[in-house]
């Protein structure tokens, strides 16, 4: 995966545009991976919670991370997956019958240089269809990377979704104020600039805390 991260940066700093015509299921295997174990192989019928994300929410075992009693927690981040990808699944959510969805996404659509406006829109959609599903969404704050290139985009979306978020009466969660210093991840919580390491999910369990039963 690391390899695969690599490559699209240098394809990215190097040919901008040759990144736009990205599928989310056609060029990600992981995708096809975790949908078709969620669709055909994984016998959890109900959850209480889960997890929506990427690469960064795949790479914990939540339920053992918080450890809650009285709830079930179900992961169900994709490695390399974008906000189109979530909008995609959200059948996999459903059939789960979760009562809170936590959101985290939108680094994948900036490293792929996708419009901003189309994530944020993305965003809107799904937690509108987990509200008419009586769900509810929790959104997280998109995390800051190491590079500068990608926080101009990650302040805007940030911006954006806390906006809409307050409007909407949703509960946004900053976790930069936390994990993050000067726009930019503080590296003593990082493997490589984007992933957390066992300092940051522990920060990250700590903001969570807060708002599971």
């Amino acid at each position: 995966m690391k390899n695969i991260i690599k490559t699209l940066f240098i394809l990215i700093l190097i040919f901008p545009n040759f990144l736009f015509s990205y599928n989310y299921s056609k060029d990600n295997p992981e995708y096809l991976l975790e949908t078709n174990l969620y669709d055909l192989s994984y016998k959890t019928q109900m959850a209480d919670i889960v997890m929506l994300g990427d690469s960064i929410t795949f790479r914990v075992n939540w339920e053992e991370l918080l450890g809650t009693e009285n709830s079930t927690i179900v992961n169900r981040g994709i490695n390399g997956d974008t906000t189109v990808g979530f909008l995609h699944r959200l059948n996999n959510i459903y059939k789960l019958k979760p009562k809170k969805v936590f959101i985290m996404g939108g680094i994948n659509d900036i490293i792929l240089n996708l419009d901003i406006n189309d994530t944020f829109n993305n965003y809107k959609n799904i937690i509108l269809a987990l509200q008419k599903n009586n769900i509810k969404p929790i959104v997280q704050s998109t995390l800051y990377t190491k590079y500068e290139k990608f926080n101009i985009k990650v302040t805007i979306l940030n911006k954006l979704l806390k906006e809409f978020c307050t409007k909407e009466n949703i509960i946004y969660i900053d976790l930069n104020s936390k994990i993050s210093n000067n726009s930019s991840i503080i590296n003593d919580y990082s493997t490589d600039g984007i992933h957390l390491n066992y300092k940051g999910y522990n920060i990250w369990r700590s903001e969570l805390e807060k708002y599971i039963d």
